[in-house]
């Protein structure tokens, strides 16, 4: 967590590989050119390319992304070996989700998207699923049922053929960092979360 909080201040930093990258990338695309313009002239967030920029591909045979470059050299006779190498490379970038999704609220106007907070399944859970039906512009429907059956596809209970109880999913698994790192991350996502707040006109309980 910690390198790769590290690697993602660098990368986003103004002017960094994400910018860059991204501009690189897709620049020359009209669309784009206008957007770049405006957010420059704006005082807004240039858009990043995030994993393309911030993670890259494999350095080499023992560097499977060159945010670990240092762990690598600091412990030589150890090896970095994962089975879902995305998954574990962005434990930090996946809770950023402004930065993807201001490439879409770029390209569509901001009536025709719509942020859902996953914990309102859970204390809003009847409310925000006729919201969010209404907006899709579906028939009216009482969902109390639906959801207080419980959660699909959560934890050890993966697809749509089990059902686990709200009650059995209320435990939230700890990672195991201490404090400090705990109080960096939380210090640095937090930004971010109030830019896609502001973004979406709608807030989660983060």
């Amino acid at each position: 967590v910690r390198v790769e909080l590290k690697a993602l201040r660098k990368c986003l930093a103004p002017g960094g590989v994400g910018e860059m990258g991204a501009k690189r990338q897709y620049g020359k695309k009209d669309w784009a050119k206008d957007e770049f313009q405006r957010r420059k002239e704006d005082g807004l967030p240039p858009l990043v390319s995030l994993d393309e920029s911030c993670y890259g591909d494999r350095v080499s045979s023992k560097v499977p992304r060159r945010q670990w470059t240092g762990l690598v050299d600091r412990y030589p006779d150890k090896q970095i070996n994962v089975k879902n190498l995305h998954l574990v490379q962005s434990l930090v970038g996946r809770s950023l989700y402004t930065v993807p999704l201001e490439w879409w609220y770029a390209l569509y106007p901001k009536d025709e998207l719509y942020l859902f907070c996953n914990e309102d399944l859970r204390y809003r859970g009847s409310e925000s699923m006729s919201d969010l039906s209404g907006f899709l512009g579906l028939p009216s429907y009482n969902f109390t049922d639906v959801v207080n059956a419980g959660m699909y596809n959560v934890g050890s209970n993966t697809g749509y053929d089990t059902v686990t109880n709200w009650n059995d999913g209320s435990g939230k698994d700890e990672i195991p960092i201490s404090d400090e790192l705990r109080e960096e991350y939380l210090a640095f996502v937090k930004p971010f979360n109030e830019r896609l707040f502001e973004m979406a006109g709608k807030r989660c309980d983060w």
